[in-house]
């Protein structure tokens, strides 16, 4: 297998010869049956580039990233605008073909949109392609993202094996130099303290539409309608986020002019935190609490709960826990916590520290 073993040496022309050499196998959306790639691994997108972002461009203008990755594929150039992984976090046993066969085939139901299961990919293109995450005009919107897979898309993948640690280190160093469009997390370009670049324009966009969508077809007890409504806020909602709370006593920091606020298993606080409005910015001690059970997590080794910084909440979360082998960033490494501990929903404290 052609596992491709990333490490912070990397740079993007090494990449770009990796994957030149390894990326030798892909199909077109909704042409034929999936083939069966029973491995985990990497998978990646690519967007005839002469037509893709004008089609994309309908509502809001939408270009090329500087310097992306591409193949030339019948004599056409495709772009890099997306990857992913199967087999790993909270995909438990998944293959390639399960990830595909999801993104190419889901339906854009209200139970998936209401319920944050939609594809994050058809997502993406579907705020895009329209206004309404299930209401298009002359077609429904999933039958647009249908058809411009098709006519515009294909994907490659490289196999792994049962690693999913390398898998997941792959993907950061391929996301932190390529910086696909269409990619969050790992992307510098999704940074808060990024200069405007089209993933920008890409993340806010789809918080808009998501927003928007959810609010449409999502309501309580709504016709047709079956919603987890204890679900609805692993949806991504529109920025900027209130959801700061005032936290008087319940931290273990005696300031008593802290800020809190929620983060689910299958979110990163970074970003959750880059959406928030009202936290302190550094210095600031942080603390995280069950919210069930108050346990504490991401605890130092000396067991004090409290960890500062100079930076802000976003910012801290995104730089690497650099002690842990392989070097994930801090959201990552509290993300995998909460897995491993069946944490659905912490309560990050902030707290200035002046």
């Amino acid at each position: 297998m052609a596992e491709l073993r990333l490490n912070e040496n990397v740079t993007v022309e090494d990449i770009k010869i990796l994957l030149d050499v390894n990326l030798n196998h892909s199909i077109t959306p909704h042409v034929g049956e999936l083939p069966h790639i029973n491995s985990k691994g990497i998978y990646f997108w690519f967007m005839k580039s002469n037509i893709g972002y004008e089609s994309l461009s309908r509502y809001v203008s939408i270009s090329p990233i500087q310097g992306c990755y591409f193949k030339t594929i019948n004599g056409v150039k495709y772009d890099l605008i997306y990857i992913g992984t199967a087999g790993t976090k909270g995909q438990g046993l998944s293959t390639i073909s399960d990830r595909l066969d999801w993104h190419i085939y889901q339906h854009h139901t209200k139970g998936e949109i209401c319920n944050g299961t939609l594809s994050t990919f058809r997502k993406g293109l579907g705020s895009f392609l329209s206004n309404d995450l299930i209401i298009g005009d002359s077609l429904s919107t999933e039958e647009k993202v249908n058809v411009f897979m098709n006519v515009t898309l294909e994907v490659y993948w490289i196999e792994y094996g049962n690693n999913v640690p390398i898998i997941n280190s792959d993907e950061k160093f391929l996301i932190n130099n390529l910086k696909p469009l269409f990619n969050l997390d790992h992307n510098p370009n999704s940074y808060i303290d990024a200069q405007a670049n089209p993933t920008k324009i890409y993340q806010l966009r789809r918080n808009q539409i998501e927003a928007s969508s959810i609010a449409k077809h999502c309501k309580e007890g709504g016709s047709g309608s079956k919603v987890n409504t204890k679900r609805k806020s692993d949806v991504p909602p529109k920025t900027p986020l209130n959801n700061a709370e005032i936290e008087q006593s319940s931290s273990s920091n005696p300031n008593k002019k802290c800020v809190s606020f929620i983060v689910k298993q299958n979110e990163s606080v970074a970003d959750v935190a880059a959406r928030t409005t009202g936290l302190p910015n550094g210095p600031i001690s942080i603390e995280i609490k069950d919210v069930i059970t108050g346990q504490n997590l991401f605890v130092r080794n000396n067991g004090n709960p409290l960890r500062t910084t100079g930076r802000t909440v976003s910012a801290y979360f995104r730089a690497p826990m650099t002690n842990d082998i392989p070097v994930l960033p801090k959201w990552e490494v509290l993300q995998n916590e909460m897995t491993a501990k069946k944490v659905k929903e912490v309560r990050v404290i902030v707290c200035p520290n002046n």
